[in-house]
């Protein structure tokens, strides 16, 4: 259920484990005990928060029976936002290619070497806080209480959210496509399924947003290989991600003596599953490093506040080079790789904090807060994928996590209050509540 954090957290680690029965690899490298501990206990601190952010003690069988409140919002707002996300677009467009001299006509894979060559002034850290607001009409239109839908608003709004997932594509980022696919996923399931995640309609959506994010992610890493000189199959056994999870031998041996189409598509399917896999043996390598660890004390979870401040010279907090934290730079280390790097051991409260905000966020947004949509389904991908990756501080998640929260902030301002509306009920029996008669979680 897409309204409770703490099963969203056990299923994504579900899948994870799936995911190694199903793929085509295998384990190669050793596990840590100490690091699988300190996950597991990531995870019991995460679901204790959850239980002391639910107020009225929800349980799974309540969060399937609880009725869907949609609050509304004034247009004035609504455009606002738009205009915000479309000056972080345009800004980010005119910093990349104008500012840094991102050259229009160099292929994807040079524009994105140039791009990480090119140092980022002022600018580009404004343009990096305004273009997540884009993200947030299209959610907020297919979120809101309304009789009648306005077709121009809705074009609007789906044409600011798609330009992430293009500029995702322009830099050949898979983690930035990924998360563009899996919130289109969790926003059908909260706008149209009432918070269902695996529901028979939602089957083909599923498998059709899973085949496009495999073959996008196998089109993205084949041309960024092309520009190393290398292919898929020179990839899945010497990749970054190969390093810990290897192919399967009889996948091997098949791609051997088997010269057809389908060849392809078994090493696209192997590359993107070692891509999903190899986080947590990442962060076993982490934990068991040989050296002592350098820890980064909040500079990687709040990077955007710690590179403005020393911009604008009113600080000067030390930045660790990636090469001296993690064993293996650029490489995935699951979602607890980078909260170990930063806090140590107090990334056990920071989970406890994270939980307890999820649920008082999954509250809200039951309780038909619209301006807390756009925050929660971002937590909720983020919790999906934390045996994956750390979508705090990859995709430029802390980007779009400071635009949510901003717009809750709208929300303290006069004229924005909303009046939740009772739209769809889970249960029959329910149907004849009103509004006031709705359990209401406290936001």
């Amino acid at each position: 259920m897409l309204y409770n954090p703490a099963g969203l957290a056990i299923a994504g680690m579900g899948f994870y484990l799936l995911l190694w029965v199903l793929a085509p690899v295998h384990l190669d490298a050793p596990l840590s005990f100490g690091g699988l501990a300190f996950i597991f206990a990531c995870y019991v601190f995460f679901i204790a928060g959850c239980v002391l952010g639910n107020k009225k003690r929800t349980t799974l069988a309540l969060y399937r029976q609880m009725p869907q409140l949609r609050g509304d919002m004034s247009s004035k707002v609504f455009w606002i936002i738009c205009v915000i996300g479309l000056i972080g677009a345009c800004l980010k467009v005119y910093d990349r290619y104008f500012i840094r001299g991102i050259s229009l006509g160099a292929g994807l894979f040079d524009a994105r070497e140039e791009l990480n060559d090119a140092a980022s002034g002022p600018f580009s850290v404004i343009a990096g806080l305004l273009y997540p607001f884009s993200l947030i009409p299209l959610i907020v239109d297919l979120s809101i209480y309304r009789v009648k839908r306005l077709r121009f608003r809705r074009v609007v709004a789906a044409l600011l959210f798609i330009f992430p997932a293009v500029d995702a594509l322009l830099l050949l980022s898979r983690s930035q496509m990924l998360v563009s696919g899996l919130l289109i996923y969790l926003l059908i399931s909260h706008a149209v399924h009432g918070g269902r995640l695996i529901v028979r309609k939602m089957v083909l959506v599923a498998v059709g947003i899973l085949a496009f994010l495999v073959t996008l992610s196998a089109v993205v890493f084949a041309t960024r290989l092309e520009g190393m000189g290398h292919d898929l199959a020179y990839s899945i056994l010497n990749s970054g991600y190969a390093f810990t999870v290897q192919p399967s031998a009889n996948l091997l041996a098949y791609i051997e003596q088997s010269g057809s189409y389908f060849t392809g598509a078994l090493l696209t399917v192997t590359n993107f599953s070692q891509y999903l896999l190899h986080g947590i043996p990442e962060f076993c390598l982490l934990w068991d490093r040989g050296d002592s660890q350098l820890f980064t004390w909040g500079s990687q979870f709040f990077f955007p506040y710690v590179k403005t401040l020393n911009i604008l010279q009113l600080a000067n907090i030390p930045i660790p080079e990636a090469e001296d934290v993690y064993v293996r730079a650029g490489i995935f280390t699951s979602f607890f790789g980078p909260l170990w790097a930063d806090f140590g051991y107090f990334g056990l409260i920071f989970m406890l904090l994270f939980g307890f905000l999820a649920a008082r966020a999954s509250n809200a947004m039951i309780n038909g807060n619209v301006y807390v949509t756009p925050l929660y389904l971002y937590m909720a991908l983020i919790i999906l994928m934390m045996p994956t990756v750390n979508l705090f501080i990859g995709a430029q998640g802390i980007y779009a996590i400071n635009a949510f929260i901003v717009f809750i902030l709208i929300s303290k301002f006069p004229g924005t209050k909303m009046t939740p509306r009772l739209v769809a009920m889970a249960t029959p029996s329910e149907q004849d509540l009103t509004v006031q008669d709705a359990p209401r979680a406290h936001p």
